[in-house]
């Protein structure tokens, strides 16, 4: 008995090898066309069809023979021979420990690897108890199926051995795999010299290495073979992500540690070096042995475990677990179309590091919590690392057009990915951020004039959408040092083209945070429909701070009421603090890392402010060389690239005006005295150098406290689909060029009993711009006012519907009015206030009337400033008008008009509002109280007295030159 297994018949491939399925495999006795029986197994007890027919990769089924000599006939489906062999010899001998050995021509069969590996039998010279065989020859496995070829005598470069010494090289199958139990490589042992003997004679036509167990590895800068494509588990399909990868690769020597155990000497270098479009998968890294995270000195040891550099095709990683400390696990170098998708993160301190022309990359599906502690190599403190992505520029690039998606990013310690390189045509995109503050870190520095040698505009065209941010946001910073570099700042090299949209923002206990935190941020930024909302925990019950412990069993994010007060862990609480759990099981002992009091009487957590401004340019990077007079007729003298000077007057310098208070920073290292273009830029005081931010459909949860802070900007325009506010908190703007619209709404509620709720506060602002539809809810307690100016604040423009609060606006003791606009640019309402429409303790220079309607007639002003009447009616149908001493006063283009006291009839004489050119229709309100328009008795000139007697009968009037309404038509309704 035997089995059939002559290399030349085992599979129907075509001449060019290409597999041939439904192929037909005919055994006929040795010399002749008679078919022979062919059994299933080793005993003979179960027969098989004969011919036999090829699978879709053209591999037949095992049959076994009778010993003896065979024909062997394979032919396409059509009939066309694919090969006849004849003269196939089956025979059987036995190897060591009693194994069958079964032979067909040149090929061996053993039943298993370990028969294999213990086999005396098999040898290079024939003799007693031994079967020859030679170099070439190839040696089978039957269970599992694994083929090889015999080596030389004097190989060094073999694959494995068996006990007799025979050298053996693992061949592949037919889908190009070799399996690390075909080699032999023992489990939990070191197979370094077995994998570089492996690595250094590549079997032909194999693509993938499959590791079907676990192994150590020790040393580094292996140059994996070309031709190796892959790298996987043996259970890489089956697996759903990498946090269930379990076929471990241990580091023996990247930690002090793991290498200290081992004997060996601390290795920092990279383990492997990838070929082009190779794939790792399934598998788990780690150290060899517990590695205390306090130890690993400057943040992590060793560099990256697998390295992609200069490839035609990147790296691809994928459903892999990083488990080690420390060190990186993956470096891409000018590489494209790279993916890392659905592995597990641990502590390394950078999961993935992309340098360069890493473009056209994904990232994808990751998740696993990063960040650990390490000792800095100086022996300075420990502070923490752990950056899931770090984009790295070299040759002034840095990686383009990557996609971030549906991963998660948990690092309570540390920030998300790290753009030092740049996010240039990035989209992050489904992805929940959970880590200390910045979610994603888009930044750009200049700090040295070799910077801007060879810089592309690589930092721009970024898209972030559909985001969750639990407790972080985003951060966009650009650092220019004029003064330091000798460079003007180049807006074309800056960040710029940022879209946010559709994120949601939420803030947690103990975590201040904002959405989206500008430092020197001058492109164009663009929000489309980003949510910033409040949180309020579970209800955890009462806590007793005189009893001198946190409560026992707390559960996360949940919050206790004090009820009496005391002292625990060195931290005083009141009556009616609202403390919240951290973690769950929060010690009752410490207060840091586990507690968090608000210090409020209420649990709501404020919202993330939508967005704030630092200044990271002016008083940082250029330097402040004190005042200077615009109306001198020129610019300062002895300036250098990088001085600023803040004007103390207005004037006129090189044809371009100058006011009070303008930074004027010098663009050249010898500016003119004489010329702007070129030479200078003007930078507000208010400014910095923020500017050029849109926010769109806007969702801001504004109760709790919660503030947007629009300060230290310019031409930055607010959108709100829906703003709420209880009182607690405000809108803050100190900049200039602001607009603000949108739905607004408010309702004082306890704690809040004084119902003093005022919106928007102005505080060193300039041409501010406010349309909305804003409404406080009415009851028992009463609104602020919508504008509250507690500073300077010059030209400020206020249309749209106000309804509810008690101001519209208030000019607080501080505060300094110039130029207020109502109803200038569309029109504005005012209804239901409960005080008056403007309250002045303070300045108001100038307030320009235009469409203003108030409805309710509520005292417009306490103490009246020079109001200028611009007097445009709005359009559209006004309320009815009752005539008091024969005036009324027009808001819109079209009014019923009623007599004084319900009279039979009344003279109308007087219509006060309304401007050059405006329009106005006028009718009776009831046709048994007749009105009668005089001309010439006051400002009506009319072809004649008009009576509307009748609701049907009407007059059209228009504003002309000459501050009278002239009759354009009437109508009598007969």
């Amino acid at each position: 008995m035997g089995l059939l297994n002559h290399p030349d018949v085992m599979r129907a491939v075509k001449p060019d090898q290409t597999p041939v399925a439904g192929a037909c495999r005919f055994v006929f006795k040795a010399g002749s066309d008679n078919l022979c029986p062919i059994f299933r197994d080793r005993h003979l007890t179960y027969t098989i069809g004969n011919p036999m027919m090829s699978d879709v990769n053209g591999d037949f089924a095992p049959c076994y023979l009778l010993e003896g000599a065979y024909r062997v006939r394979i032919e396409d489906r059509f009939g066309k021979v694919l090969v006849d062999v004849d003269g196939v010899e089956v025979t059987e001998a036995t190897g060591g420990g009693g194994s069958t050995i079964t032979q067909t021509g040149a090929s061996t069969l053993l039943p298993s690897v370990t028969a294999l590996i213990a086999d005396e039998v098999l040898a290079y010279i024939e003799g007693a108890d031994r079967v020859q065989v030679s170099a070439g020859d190839s040696v089978r496995v039957e269970a599992p199926a694994y083929l090889y070829e015999v080596a030389a005598p004097d190989a060094t470069d073999y694959h494995t051995m068996t006990a007799g010494g025979l050298k053996l090289y693992a061949l592949p199958d037919g889908l190009g795999q070799i399996f690390t139990s075909q080699l032999n490589w023992a489990a939990g042992t070191d197979v370094t010299d077995d994998m570089v003997r492996l690595f250094a004679r590549w079997p032909e036509g194999a693509r993938t290495l499959r590791q079907t167990a676990d192994y150590m590895i020790r040393g580094s800068e292996y140059t994996l073979p070309t031709a190796l494509r892959a790298w996987l588990s043996d259970d890489y399909e089956l697996l759903s992500h990498g946090e269930v990868a379990s076929r471990s690769l241990l580091l023996m020597d990247a930690c002090d540690q793991s290498a200290d155990s081992h004997g060996l000497t601390r290795d920092l270098k990279i383990r492997f070096f990838t070929p082009s479009g190779f794939k790792v998968g399934g598998l788990r890294f780690d150290h060899s042995v517990a590695v205390d995270e306090t130890q690993l000195v400057a943040g992590g040891n060793a560099s990256e475990v697998f390295n992609c550099t200069d490839n035609a095709i990147g790296l691809t990683v994928d459903k892999c677990r990083f488990d080690f400390e420390g060190g990186t696990a993956v470096q891409i170098v000018n590489s494209k179309h790279w993916a890392f998708t659905a592995n597990h993160a641990g502590k390394q301190k950078y999961l993935l590091n992309l340098v360069g022309g890493a473009h056209f990359g994904t990232y994808s599906h990751n998740r696993g919590e990063m960040g650990f502690v390490g000792l800095k190599a100086n022996g300075q403190p420990s502070t923490f690392f752990g950056d899931y992505i770090k984009t790295t520029p070299t040759d002034n690039v840095g990686p383009r057009y990557c996609k971030c998606e549906y991963n998660e990013f948990i690092n309570e310690n540390r920030d998300g990915p790290d753009g030092t390189g740049g996010f240039h045509g990035w989209t992050f995109a489904e992805n929940y951020f959970r880590v200390a503050v910045a979610a994603i870190d888009i930044k750009i520095a200049y700090n040295l004039a070799t910077d801007f040698a060879t810089r592309e505009n690589q930092y721009s065209n970024i898209t972030i959408r559909n985001n969750i941010f639990d407790g972080c946001g985003l951060v966009y910073t650009c650092t220019w040092k004029e003064a330091v570099t000798g460079v003007a700042n180049n807006p074309d090299l800056m960040l710029r083209h940022i879209v946010s949209q559709g994120n949601h923002f939420i803030p947690r206990p103990g975590k201040g945070s904002s959405a989206h935190f500008f430092k020197s941020y001058r492109g164009t930024f663009l929000s489309l429909g980003d949510t910033m909302s409040t949180f309020t925990g579970a209800n955890a019950g009462a806590f007793d701070a005189s009893s001198g412990a946190f409560p026992a069993n707390a559960v996360k994010n949940s919050y206790y009421t004090v009820t009496v007060a005391g002292v625990v862990d060195g931290q005083s609480f009141a009556v009616n603090d609202t403390v919240y759990a951290l973690k769950t099981g929060a010690s009752t002992t410490t207060y840091a890392g586990n507690w968090y009091n608000t210090g409020k009487t209420y649990p709501r957590i404020a919202a993330p402010t939508p967005f704030k401004c630092g200044i990271d340019g002016v008083g940082t990077h250029t330097v402040n060389k004190g005042t200077w007079n615009a109306a001198s007729g020129s610019f300062p003298s002895g300036a250098v690239l990088g001085d600023f000077y803040t004007s103390t007057s207005d004037g006129t310098v090189g044809g371009v005006k100058f006011r009070t208070g303008d930074i004027i920073v010098a663009t050249t290292a010898t500016p003119s005295t004489s010329t702007y273009e070129g030479q200078w830029e003007v930078r507000t005081p208010d400014s910095g150098l923020n500017e050029n931010m849109v926010f769109r459909s806007l969702v801001f949860d504004g109760r709790g406290a919660s503030a947007l802070q629009i300060m230290s900007c310019r031409n930055v325009s607010v959108d709100f689909a829906d703003y709420q506010s209880d009182g607690l908190g405000t809108i803050s703007v100190s900049g200039e060029d602001i607009t603000i619209t949108g739905n607004m709404r408010s309702e004082a509620l306890p704690p809040l009993d004084s119902g003093v709720c005022d919106i928007i506060v102005l505080n060193g602002c300039r041409n501010v711009r406010i349309d909305t539809t804003y409404s406080h809810k009415r009851g028992a307690s009463h609104g602020g006012a919508l504008v509250r100016v507690t500073g300077k604040a010059t030209r400020v423009w206020i249309d749209g519907t106000v309804t509810g609060s008690a101001e519209l606006v208030e000019v607080a003791n501080a505060g300094v009015l110039t130029d207020l606009y109502l109803g200038q640019r569309s029109s504005l309402t005012v209804e239901a206030l409960s005080a008056r429409v403007l309250t002045i303790t303070g300045t108001a220079n100038g307030v320009w009337q235009g469409r203003l309607d108030n409805p309710d007639g509520v005292p417009l002003f306490n103490n009246p400033p020079a109001v200028h009447n611009l007097g445009q009616l709005s359009k559209g149908q006004g309320r009815e008008l009752t005539i008091a001493s024969g005036t009324v006063k027009a808001q819109r283009t079209a009014h019923r008009v009623d007599t004084e006291g319900d009279a039979a009839s009344d003279d109308l004489v007087t219509v006060s509002g309304g401007a050059l050119g405006d329009q106005l229709m006028i009718c009776c309100a009831d046709a048994g109280r007749a009105v009668v328009a005089k001309t010439g008795t006051g400002n009506l000139r009319l072809v004649s007295d008009r009576m509307l007697g009748n609701p049907g009968d009407t007059l059209v009037l228009e504003m002309r030159g000459d501050g009278n309404w002239h009759e354009v038509s009437f109508t009598d309704q007969v």
